[in-house]
């Protein structure tokens, strides 16, 4: 993982010396390191630059296809044909977008 996001160089660092977008890289690296079935993913891509945004989709799209499920928690949507479906929480109630 630390090759496939470009974060070898800095493996001998403490994670709280990182930026934030080496942090975010840092967190999905451990999330995937017991290759789970159901990853839940809160602003997975927060702090990345766009190549890394777009290696962190291929990598989703490469996941799906190996059948894992993959939630997505995050503030603001782009993108939108990259989801299968969208829920959003608004006052407590969580209800699926048309």
């Amino acid at each position: 993982m630390a090759q496939r996001f470009g974060f070898e160089d800095y493996l001998d660092y403490q994670v709280d010396k990182l930026s934030e977008g080496a942090k975010q890289k840092v967190n999905l690296s451990i999330a995937l390191m017991h290759d789970p079935d159901l990853l839940l993913l809160d602003e997975p891509y927060e702090g990345f630059d766009w190549n890394t945004y777009l290696k962190f989709w291929d990598m989703t799209e490469e996941l799906i296809e190996d059948e894992r499920s993959i939630v997505v928690i995050s503030h603001f949507v782009n993108e939108r044909e990259r989801f299968d479906s969208i829920y959003e929480l608004e006052d407590g109630l969580l209800r699926k977008e048309k």
